[in-house]
């Protein structure tokens, strides 16, 4: 009868530590969701004016080339204490920009020549003058989780 009693109170603490586990994945997930949202609007609403046509951006008529998400865990309990998006764009004159975003921070914007945006892109770089489509949403992310 003891043994009996000590596994259902085993029973129920399993079942107590699983829900609690379970519901902290899903506010970390929707905090992600968030986060995802929140640095779709900071690029699409980014603005950056140049003496120089070409190297002016503006993020709502910009090119979404690449996407990288990089998210890192605690080591113990598997919260998240990082996170990170980093996109590669292209403007309407074919110039290549790096947009990042951090939990936490600003995010920034960096022209990147061509000769670097082919190496960054390799098999998705397009030379100067080819055509850009029409903004689409984000394309699906690598997504890389590090412990920290």
């Amino acid at each position: 009868m003891v043994l009996y009693i000590a596994l259902l109170c085993l029973g129920v603490l399993l079942g107590l530590l699983i829900t609690r586990r379970a519901k902290r994945a899903g506010q970390e997930s929707t905090g992600i969701t968030q986060f995802r949202i929140d640095a779709d609007e900071q690029f699409r609403g980014l603005r950056v004016s140049s003496n120089v046509d070409s190297l002016a951006f503006d993020g709502s008529e910009a090119e979404i080339v690449s996407q990288e998400e990089h998210m890192e865990c605690a080591p113990t309990g598997g919260s998240i204490i990082g996170y990170s998006i980093t996109r590669y764009a292209i403007n309407r004159a074919g110039e290549y920009f790096m947009f990042k975003s951090n939990i936490g921070a600003r995010p920034f914007i960096k022209h990147l020549p061509q000769n670097r945006a082919s190496i960054v892109l390799k098999d998705k770089y397009r030379a100067p003058g080819a055509p850009i489509a029409t903004p689409e949403p984000a394309p699906q992310s690598n997504i890389t989780a590090t412990l920290a």
